[in-house]
């Protein structure tokens, strides 16, 4: 009979040999971990860090550094990633491809965290001047600066993988294709990341092909292309979403689509977008899009944007936009459409304002063969030689229609011009230019007493209709929206109020005379 003891001590022998067959068994699954440098900038080199990338190869581990303070390592072959690996250099590390190799292609999971990527190059048929990616790429509190693809994505190129980014800063990178990132098919999600003096021929910010890109909390501004989309090209019928994004200072300098270009049956979405001070050679200064793309703006400005030729805010060829909670003030250019040029396409502005946009035809809108519907906007201060705030090009393929709307204040070329409004319905314009060819509960020849262009409440600047406007509890209740421009409740009286604002109980615009003291 054995005693209590050896039953005992049997136990823990078994116990220690499974846990060795464990960590026997675990061991191949463990990460190998790997830093470079033993403590000064002169043990930091590429052979050091090629040598930790092979031990993080062997389990995928992580890559951190020990190099005594701040240091660069210059590449000069690229790095071709097969394992998980974590690259995290502390915000201490920069590494280079010295202007003559790409620095990454990866092909698994590659991590890079509190890191500066600069001076990548990328020749022949290598995409990507920092990265190529294949597979899923993180980026995060990280820069990619400075670098070149031979053809696509001066700094990142994207090919059917999943590309992540967050707090990263992409400037000075210049493609044939998608200055900072092009994405081929795949996936690229940016959150709190600024693109900025990127350039290309095409698509100078963000180039996307046929795949999805989502962009919170971002910023474009000074990208370049020398033809089309200065800030974003969106193509090949990809899908885009931008939230909280702010595109200026974009140009597309010998094309279209100075902010963004979308074409050949694309969808976008711009939700709680600033476009502001971007430019076009020819056609939409903030915004050009064409063939087949639906596109849905929500809370947008789009300001002083500039196009020399058609579109000084948006242009429009054979596409369906829907704008709501929108405002287009102060866009311009030469020939047509200075808030909105429109050619065989579809518009729906509801809850919109397009306010002092100028252009020799249709300061505020051009329309020519396509159809707009306007219900609850304002159109204001606009002007033109031809149609100040719309001009309706004369042809049976042109509808417009009005709907609880304002056309008044055009400074130059009247109201309207051209074909008459199809219909329109509790509609105010202070001329006799508007005229319909149909409706009822107008009010031609009347002023609409608008306040100036300001912040009345809410996303976008919007004009407030005065005290004793006729416009106030005069449109009709028929399909009109439960809020207006600035999201607050509609109606508040026994009837909507015409145009984008509804004034709400005792709230109208304050208008501060001055104090006369009697001696």
């Amino acid at each position: 009979m054995k005693s209590p003891l050896f039953r005992v001590c049997m136990v823990y022998m078994c116990i220690i040999l499974l846990l060795g067959y464990l960590l026997v068994s675990i061991r191949p699954l463990l990460a190998d971990d790997a830093v470079v440098g033993d403590g000064t900038p002169a043990s930091c080199t590429e052979v050091a860090f090629d040598a930790a990338l092979t031990t993080a190869h062997n389990g995928g581990g992580a890559i951190t550094f020990n190099c005594g303070g701040a240091a660069t390592i210059v590449f000069t072959a690229v790095k071709v990633i097969t394992a998980n690996i974590t690259i995290n250099g502390a915000d201490q590390i920069t590494l280079s491809g010295g202007d003559t190799t790409q620095l990454f292609h990866n092909q698994a999971a590659l991590t890079l965290q509190h890191i500066t990527l600069t001076d990548g190059f990328s020749s022949g048929y290598r995409f990507g001047g920092v990265i190529s990616n294949t597979g899923n790429l993180t980026l995060s509190q990280a820069a990619v600066l400075n670098s070149y693809g031979n053809y696509r994505g001066g700094g990142i190129y994207n090919n059917a993988g999943t590309a992540e980014l967050t707090n990263v800063i992409l400037s000075g990178n210049a493609a044939t294709e998608g200055g900072g990132i092009w994405n081929d098919g795949g996936t690229v999600i940016l959150t709190d990341v600024a693109l900025s003096n990127n350039s290309a021929d095409d698509s100078g910010g963000i180039g996307n092909n046929a795949g999805t890109v989502t962009l919170t909390n971002v910023t474009l501004s000074d990208n370049s292309a020398r033809w089309n989309g200065g800030g974003i090209g969106n193509i090949g019928g990809g899908t885009a979403a931008l939230t909280n994004v702010t595109l200026s200072g974009n140009s597309a300098d010998e094309g279209e689509g100075g902010g963004m270009i979308i074409h050949d049956h694309s969808t976008v979405t711009l939700t709680n977008v600033t476009l502001s001070g971007n430019s076009a050679r020819w056609y939409g200064g903030g915004i050009a899009m064409s063939d087949s793309n639906i596109v849905t703006l929500t809370n947008v400005t789009l300001s002083n944007n500039s196009a020399n030729w058609s579109g000084g805010g948006i242009y429009n060829v054979q596409s369906t936009a829907v704008l709501s909670h929108v405002t287009l003030s102060g866009n311009s250019t030469i020939t047509n459409g200075g808030g909105i040029s429109n050619y065989s396409g579809t518009f729906a502005l509801t809850n919109t304002t397009v306010s002092g946009n100028s252009a020799n035809e249709g300061g505020g809108i051009y329309n020519y063969l396509g159809a707009i519907e306007l219900t609850h906007v304002t159109l204001s201060g606009n002007s033109a030689i031809s149609g100040g705030a719309i001009l309706n090009l004369i042809h049976p393929d042109s509808y417009l229609m009005l709907k609880n709307s304002i056309v008044a204040d055009s400074t130059d070329g009247g109201n309207c011009a051209g074909k008459a409004a199809d219909e329109a319905l509790f509609s105010l314009w202070d001329d006799e230019s508007c005229t319909p060819t149909a409706g009822s509960g107008n009010q031609p020849n009347t002023d609409a007493r608008l306040g100036p262009l300001a912040d009345n409440g809410g996303p976008t600047l919007t004009h407030m209709l005065l005290p004793g406007s006729p416009t106030i509890d005069a449109g009709t209740a028929d399909g009109a929206p439960t809020t207006d421009q600035r999201g607050l409740p509609r109606p508040v009286g026994s009837a909507p109020d015409i145009g984008a604002v509804e004034v709400q109980a005792g709230k109208y615009l304050s208008i501060y005379l001055p104090l006369v003291v009697r001696p």
